[in-house]
């Protein structure tokens, strides 16, 4: 896990110092609910089209285990809409963020944002997930749904997940 939250800040570093040159940036900050990460504060800050994410909540099923996650968008600009492609590296954190309590997660967001004035804008869309279960807290403490299929990846039981998400956001 130490080595995907380092190369995720190497790669956010490297889109913010890309995104410096361009004259309008993305600075806000969101609320979201979903059946994959479930309730959690989104930070999104870079350039128009690349930006980076910083994400902290808590698993709506399991209200003991954090959830922290990093990742990355790319914003498609249309009229009235925007298409926000995201790709989340998170962690459920149980038994006060005991490393090998941790589980681990890749998430694919596409989300439609609907602007509703100059700072407020609504999220809504599909979600893909892969979550590694470590803890042995099982798949049903992750979301509101069961796994699509489980797997093994390197003698851990895995979950791939589909599901939703919804959000606000608050430009600054």
């Amino acid at each position: 896990m130490k080595k995907a939250i380092l190369s995720i800040a190497l790669v956010t570093g490297l889109l913010f110092s890309i995104n410096e040159v361009q004259a309008q940036g993305r600075n806000e900050i969101g609320l979201s609910v979903g059946t994959m990460v479930n309730t959690a504060v989104n930070y999104r800050i870079g350039g128009e089209k690349f930006y980076g994410i910083a994400q902290v909540g808590f698993n709506y099923s399991e209200m003991d285990a954090a959830i922290l996650g990093l990742g990355a968008g790319y914003s498609f600009h249309k009229e009235k809409l925007n298409i926000n492609l995201e790709a989340l590296f998170s962690g459920y954190l149980y038994d006060n963020f005991n490393e090998e309590m941790a589980d681990k997660a890749f998430n694919l967001n596409l989300n439609f944002e609907w602007p509703l004035n100059d700072r407020f804008s609504f999220q809504a869309g599909p979600s893909i997930g892969l979550i590694e279960n470590h803890s042995g807290m099982g798949f049903g403490s992750k979301g509101f749904i069961d796994p699509l299929t489980t797997m093994k990846i390197g003698g851990t039981e895995a979950g791939l997940f589909a599901g939703v998400n919804l959000g606000v956001t608050y430009k600054f």
